[in-house]
Formats: C-alpha cells, structure tokens, sequence
C-alpha cells in the first residue's frame, strides 16, 4: 500500500502527519506530454489530514522540481515546485439528476467511495495547476534559431508577403461612394 493510502477511520480520533515523495513512474500516466522522464521528477512534502465537521481536511505542501520542454527553445526546462495543497474529502453524494453549479469551496472538494483514499493522484493533479503555462528554461532564453535557406540580410527578393496592404486606402471617397478596391 502506498505512504497515500489512508483509511477514513484513521483520521476520526486524532489527525494523521504524512511525509511523501511522489512516484516518478506514476507521473508518466497523469502529466503525459509535459513531462520529460529522464531525468525523473523528484516530488514530495508533507500533509496533515484531520476530521472537520463530516469531512476531513487535507493541508500542507508539495516541493520538488521536475523536467518538461522549454516553451522557446524546445530545450530541456527545469520547473521547481513548490505549492500549498488544501483538498477537503467528502463521501461521494448522492446527486439528482439536473444541473448543478459549482461554487468556489468546491474546486477543493474530491470525493471518495469506500474506507480508504489514495491521495497521489490528487496532488499530481496539484503539480499539473502549478506547471506554468510557457515553461522557460532561463530567463534570457532567446528562443529558436531561424535560418532562412537562400536568403541574405538585407536580400530586397525575400519582401513580406503583407507589403500589398501598405496600397490598401481605408479613406472613404468625399462623394459618398464605397471605396475602390485594389
């Protein structure tokens, strides 16, 4: 059983202090495509879990660093974590059919079946929320090199392919009559 398998019945007389590191080949299956294996991500942190009022709060922190591509340059990116997590468990309800709506408590909320919850997936998805959305390897990265095939600085024969709209005339014609396109 993992270190973030609990049973629900742990946490109903005394709060429960969890020290974790994150399964490496478990992020290939949540993150997909933003993560880079090699090297392997390097994730844990620490968490109380205790009962409140018919759920039960889970707090504490992820620190740790992990790989994926630069947004510039393509390059290998290493993006440092380091999140507050706040999740509240609630037992799965019993919903009626119909629309519902969420508030702003409830992007919090994660429900769970049974007597036991596993928490890694839940804090993976806390790393997905605190990748940025254009990762960069440096600050100063300046991106992809483009080189033009055949083509010198200063080469009149490479003009943008947008210069006809510099003959466009948005004036309107003082007679009233719609403007004559080019």
């Amino acid at each position: 059983m993992s270190d973030l398998v609990f049973f629900i019945k742990q946490v109903m007389d005394a709060p429960l202090e969890l020290s974790f590191e994150l399964d490496p080949a478990l992020a290939a299956d949540r993150l997909g495509d933003l993560l880079l294996e090699d090297p392997p991500a390097r994730i844990g942190g620490q968490l109380q879990i205790e009962k409140i009022q018919g759920s039960i709060l889970v707090e504490g922190s992820l620190q740790g660093y992990l790989y994926t591509t630069c947004s510039r340059c393509l390059e290998k990116a290493k993006i440092s974590i380091d999140s507050p997590v706040r999740l509240i468990l609630m037992p799965t309800p019993q919903f009626s059919h119909g629309e519902l709506e969420l508030g702003q408590d409830d992007l919090d909320t994660v429900y769970y079946a049974g007597e036991q919850v596993d928490l890694a997936p839940h804090l993976w998805d806390q790393v997905i929320v605190s990748i940025p959305q254009a990762p960069i390897c440096s600050q100063d990265c300046k991106g992809l090199a483009v080189r033009l095939p055949h083509v010198s600085v200063g080469d009149s024969s490479c003009e943008s392919r947008f210069a006809v709209l510099k003959t466009l005339s948005l004036k309107q014609p003082e007679d009233g009559t719609p403007a004559a396109k080019p």
